[in-house]
């Protein structure tokens, strides 16, 4: 059986830079449902060296039995798709939501036919790519954004009081 985890792990591992970890602590915060002692929501800001960050990525999309069929082993814990407790955290009023199924999301795949088989079979490369490409196209159209603030490392504190704070 074809091995989505290490497919995945590997396409990410071939596409982020070696310094991705530092780039993104405090900058990318990562919904995951740890699941010990009982499901429950954790938004990860802080990646200690790639590999962390490459794991929290994975549990954040894993479906058990649908999608990265086996559950991810992530910072001492199983972890699955943060979807499961809070679909779409936001941080505060700079936040910038990304979800493929969620239309509430700032970015998500507005016009191209992403569905169920999206995500309970391995797509091919070249869907992947296509998907990435669609991603960045509506990242890039997200007139909302406001960059001078959503660049800048968000200071101790900023968390808005309706998401828990990262427990990095």
């Amino acid at each position: 059986m074809f091995d989505s985890k290490e497919f995945y792990y590997d396409l990410w591992n071939n596409y982020l830079p070696e310094d991705a970890h530092v780039r993104c602590s405090g900058r990318l915060y990562i919904s995951v449902t740890k699941l010990f002692p009982y499901p429950h929501n954790q938004i990860v800001s802080h990646y200690q060296t790639r590999n962390d960050l490459i794991e929290t990525i994975l549990a954040s999309m894993c479906l058990p039995l649908i999608f990265l069929r086996s559950i991810v082993r992530t910072r001492g814990g199983w972890a699955v798709d943060g979807g499961f407790t809070n679909d779409l955290p936001c941080c505060d009023s700079y936040t910038v939501t990304i979800s493929s199924m969620n239309t509430n999301a700032d970015i998500f795949p507005k016009d191209c036919a992403f569905g169920l088989l999206d995500v309970i079979q391995v797509p091919k490369l070249e869907r992947v790519w296509q998907v990435a490409r669609m991603a960045e196209r509506d990242a890039a159209a997200c007139v909302d954004l406001k960059l001078e603030h959503w660049m800048n490392i968000k200071k101790p504190g900023t968390i808005n009081q309706n998401v828990p704070a990262p427990s990095d």
